[in-house]
């Protein structure tokens, strides 16, 4: 994956990137997917100080195999679930958008944990603990603190799952390929109107966004996109990607002050 700060070079075609700083330390590019934007292995997206996205954290959750930049997180060939986490944890009254792509065959789920989900544990689906939720892929149903109800469509291999939090009014909600499930529309998740939300009682302090798979081949996976990539649908008014900036403001702004 090609991470750049868009204040330090700049691309021309062919694709060559030309340093800004006046050193001229240019590169030229050799086998970068930079056309097709709608790919997983596409490999052009900006981050940097004033932009840092969340990635899956390559440091928990072994033994799950991350690559592309840790934008992908596949199981590592166990018949057992495995994880992925966000680096960012959402916190404060802040509405996110994101999206996150099932790869190959097997089982998956996609959801969030508050702060008592371990991003070490194995074998645990998301929604089967305090605290969680999760969108199980195989059935389409939704899994709350442990209970199972019946909640949208099902998904697999190809389906890119959309996901917006709005951790203002305590809902989350999840669509599938463009589509909102269980009858909710992008009206209702741009007012914070809960009728049709996965979840009304998403308020706990901090949530972590988490992945699972299931595949004794070793090839189910997701790909997430926090918006360091163009998102593939219509993002709701009023929500933004997870990275830095869009946190809300530390408590303490100086720790020497306290």
């Amino acid at each position: 994956k090609l991470i750049y700060n868009q204040s330090n070079i700049q691309f021309s075609q062919p694709p060559l990137l030309f340093d800004q700083s006046g050193n001229d330390n240019n590169w030229e590019l050799h086998n970068f997917e930079l056309a097709d934007e709608d790919s997983v292995d596409f490999d052009l997206m900006v981050d940097g100080p004033s932009t840092n996205f969340a990635t899956y954290n390559s440091l928990a959750a072994v033994p799950t195999v991350f690559a592309s930049g840790n934008l992908t997180a596949r199981n590592a060939g166990a018949n057992a679930w495995q994880q992925g986490n966000a680096t960012i944890q959402m916190r404060g009254d802040s509405r996110y958008y994101f999206e996150a792509e099932a790869l190959n065959a097997d089982s998956y789920g996609i959801g969030f944990g508050d702060q008592r989900w371990n991003p070490n544990q194995n074998d645990v689906f998301i929604g089967q603990q305090a605290g969680s939720i999760g969108y199980n892929g195989a059935n389409g149903n939704i899994h709350i603190n442990g209970t199972a109800s019946a909640y949208g469509n099902s998904y697999s291999v190809g389906d890119v799952v959309q996901v917006a939090a709005d951790m203002d009014n305590n809902f989350v909600w999840f669509g599938i390929n463009g589509t909102w499930q269980s009858s909710a529309t992008q009206a209702q998740i741009e007012a914070g109107d809960g009728t049709n939300a996965a979840w009304n009682a998403f308020n706990a302090d901090m949530y972590q966004f988490v992945t699972v798979t299931s595949d004794s081949g070793g090839n189910a996976g997701w790909a997430a996109n926090f918006g360091q990539k163009p998102l593939l649908f219509p993002v709701p008014d009023g929500y933004q990607t997870l990275q830095t900036q869009n946190l809300p403001a530390a408590p303490i702004a100086n720790g020497r002050d306290n």
